[in-house]
């Protein structure tokens, strides 16, 4: 599933193709992915200008000029493409908006799970569906706070009510990093935990946006690049431990994460 540094690199493709154009053709191939009517979607966004893009988490948002803004949420497989627009389409393409430079920008979903929708304003979105502050916004005071005191640590983390941003595999990684295993209870984190885990968290998402989100890429003493059960710790030599926490596949170290 796409996380936090995987919008920011879409956020960013956005910004360097998309922002400033005006919408020629919106065209829904697969309603699958609306949330609204096709109709709603198509009159709502043909003609208006892409005026800027702004991230929260895992949904990108596209404001038009009007003040409405084009939501994008990517489920499990989700993805934008840019392509000229009298290139061949792929059957993925979910809704295709053809803009003023004959450039096509494509919400593309193999599984059609993800979501596209017009909101009226982002923040009563966000609201709405609460959604917590994003990840890379908060300061080691605010994701203490946001973390609070009851339940196990992966699930807080991936919690998007709590924090928003951080998924399966970089809530493993987070945890990873900090030497703490993911079912430990929030209250038995002290100051340093909580101040270590902040700090990894920033320092996991901020890197894997540098290396452009390609995981086989990130650094080798990661979890991440050998997130695979025959594989081992990159630290230390032992095989993983795997297990079902908060709902979803986990992987940690038993040595160097060990249960508390």
């Amino acid at each position: 599933m796409p996380e936090l540094p995987d919008l920011e690199l879409d956020k960013r493709l956005v910004d360097a193709h998309a922002v400033g154009r005006t919408v020629r053709t919106v065209t829904v191939r697969d309603k699958r992915v609306l949330e609204q009517p096709a109709s709603v979607l198509e009159r709502g966004v043909k003609g208006r200008r892409l005026a800027r893009s702004e991230r929260h988490g895992k949904n990108l948002f596209i404001h038009l000029d009007n003040g409405q803004a084009l939501l994008m949420h990517f489920g499990m497989t989700g993805y934008l493409k840019f392509a000229k627009s009298d290139e061949a389409l792929q059957k993925s393409e979910a809704v295709v908006f053809v803009l003023d430079d004959d450039q096509r920008l494509s919400y593309c979903s193999r599984r059609m799970l993800g979501r596209v929708e017009l909101v009226e304003a982002v923040r009563d979105y966000l609201d709405a569906h609460r959604i917590g502050p994003d990840a890379l916004s908060l300061d080691a005071r605010g994701f203490r706070e946001r973390l609070g005191q009851r339940g196990g640590l992966k699930a807080a983390l991936m919690d998007q009510s709590k924090l928003a941003g951080l998924g399966n595999v970089y809530s493993d990684e987070t945890l990873f990093q900090a030497g703490l295993h993911p079912r430990t209870p929030l209250n038995a984190l002290n100051e340093d935990d909580f101040a270590r885990l902040f700090r990894c968290m920033r320092e996991v998402l901020e890197t894997a946006i540098a290396h452009e989100g390609k995981r086989p890429e990130l650094p080798a003493g990661w979890l991440t690049p050998h997130r695979h059960e025959d594989e081992r710790c990159p630290r230390c030599g032992s095989p993983w431990s795997v297990a079902q926490v908060g709902g979803r596949t986990t992987f940690w170290c038993p040595k160097d994460q060990p249960e508390r």
